[in-house]
């Protein structure tokens, strides 16, 4: 194995940079230490990267003045980029022994910082899988180290870490692949010595005795017996869901593991705490998180889709991100599963009814948990669901929608618009449902500016033929939607747009409030 910078060996290494510091074993917070901001900004892909100056510089921040998860994360990454695999199992290595002999004197020493470490590691994977790959010079007894570091990760390190967040997934798969395409040798069973045996004449016995005695002198096999895992903790019950889910994938059980993933993360959901603009303290998810699910489905590789939509709904918060959900409905959709389609759209439902504000929350940077096309596609299930009785006229507008949404959903908006232009339309009230549904359709297809007009002309006629009074639930959508549009084209926060949401609030609050109540 190729020698780390500076060392004799990797396990001199690893002796050096896992020794303790007096009088505090883990040393200081180099957090504003001129070495670790070269370190972060270098790895961030921020300035050009010399990536053995970052294996050097961490390696000797680790030896000589702190025990910190972030340096060691970057030094992972430094280590694969020199050396490749070789590289990567024994800094990943590395890693897990600082969580095991430290715990919880490492630096950071915030929950919160620390599970961006591991968030961090989750967004880096494919990076440093494609990094090994290109180096190559793998062999079977690399796969297998791989295989038991990884086990160790996720048993140990990300219970540690955030212990509702996943293993590293996609080191998994490529550790299986590298597995099966470079197995392990079977060593050859050795021959038995047979014993030299004298023939003995054949006894004049009764054949009955001896049946018994041959029976008696074969060999009694016992079963194996079956283990089971202690659950002692939420950890130790996470560990062994994650280990049934990936059974189930792997058997492309989808029914089972669908919804023993939803029980799971849904069965008890609390919304995070956040502020009175619905910001919450969660870290946005990176792009790159979604692309190789927006790849997979691209190519219309449906199965390869689910598989990495399900796994990225066991990490972390993502459990929370409800466009997700939409990558995971197109998935079902392209391997025909419409039953298991109708169940997930219906748990979407019941989410909506039970958690309306999930579906206005913002992560801290301010982008929505769910964007306007999907918030109303979810919002229409709830309200299709609602068991609300419909005379002749509203069921032909429901079939009419029904149908529009699709076209929608199929990129083929204009055809949309004028499904509804073709509805009858025998009286003003009609003409104004008509524009209600198509400023819907608008929103569904993510055009809010175009729907702009369309509501405020809405909104103008309640005003105008007092509808509130006599056509109440009519009102309250135009004034439900109209919200929704103005949020999605508000900029800042006092501008024109968002003074109207405030006082269409205000008017929903006024008119309904036991349904407003939800929408505001």
């Amino acid at each position: 194995m190729t020698q780390p910078h500076g060392y004799p060996s990797w396990q001199a290494w690893n002796s050096v940079l896992l020794s303790e510091f007096e009088p505090d074993k883990c040393g200081e917070d180099v957090r504003y230490d001129d070495d670790f901001k070269c370190v972060k900004a270098s790895s961030s892909g921020a300035s050009e990267v010399d990536f053995k100056e970052i294996f050097i510089i961490s390696s000797k921040l680790l030896a000589e003045k702190t025990k910190d998860l972030r340096v060691a994360s970057y030094l992972c990454l430094a280590a694969t980029q020199e050396f490749g695999i070789n590289g990567l199992l024994p800094s990943l290595r590395l890693f897990n022994d600082l969580v095991k002999q430290f715990d919880n004197a490492l630096y950071p020493e915030k929950p919160r910082a620390r599970a961006s470490v591991h968030t961090w590691f989750l967004q880096q994977q494919q990076r440093l899988l494609s990094v090994a790959d290109n180096i190559g010079g793998t062999t079977p007894e690399h796969w297998q180290t791989l295989d038991e570091i990884l086990q160790t990760y996720a048993k140990e390190v990300v219970p540690f870490l955030d212990d509702q967040a996943g293993p590293l997934a996609d080191l998994g798969a490529w550790c299986e692949k590298g597995r099966i395409s470079q197995p392990m040798p079977k060593p050859e069973p050795k021959p038995e010595p047979k014993p030299v045996t004298q023939e003995q004449p054949a006894p004049v016995a009764d054949p009955e005795p001896a049946a018994v005695a041959a029976k008696a002198a074969e060999p009694i096999v016992v079963p194996p017996k079956v283990t089971t895992q202690a659950i002692d903790s939420d950890s130790d019950y996470m560990a062994q869901v994650r280990t049934l889910l990936k059974h189930d994938r792997a058997q492309q059980n989808w029914p089972r593991a669908m919804h023993l993933a939803r029980a799971v993360r849904w069965g008890a959901l609390a919304l995070p705490p956040h502020d009175d603009n619905l910001k919450t303290r969660l870290p946005a998810p990176r792009e790159t998180a979604f692309a190789p699910i927006k790849n997979a489905l691209a190519n219309e590789e449906y199965t390869e889709a689910l598989a990495k939509a399900e796994a990225l709904f066991m990490e972390g918060a993502m459990h929370f991100n409800l466009d997700l959900q939409k990558f995971t409905l197109d998935a079902l959709a392209g391997l025909s599963k419409s039953t298991l389609k109708g169940w997930l759209e219906l748990q979407l439902a019941a989410i909506a009814q039970q958690f309306p504000k999930l579906l206005q929350l913002k992560y801290e940077d301010g982008s929505d948990f769910c964007n306007a096309a999907n918030r109303e596609r979810i919002q229409e299930h709830a309200l299709f669901q609602g068991g609300q009785s419909q005379d002749a006229g509203q069921q032909q507008w429901q079939a009419a929608m029904s149908e529009a949404q699709k076209l929608v959903d199929n990129n083929e908006l204009k055809k949309a618009l004028q499904l509804i232009d073709a509805q009858p339309m025998n009286t003003a009230f009609d003409k104004a449902c008509a524009r209600l549904h198509q400023g819907r359709l608008l929103l569904r297809a993510e055009r809010a500016s175009l729907a702009v007009p369309i509501f405020q002309q809405l909104l103008s006629d309640i005003q105008t033929y007092r509808l509130d009074l006599w056509q109440e639930d009519f009102a309250m959508d135009v004034w439900r939607y109209a919200k929704q549009c103005f949020e999605e084209m508000s900029q800042t926060q006092g501008d024109e747009f968002d003074l109207q949401v405030a006082a269409i609030e205000s008017q929903l609050l006024v008119t309904k409030v036991s349904s407003a109540i939800d929408w505001v």
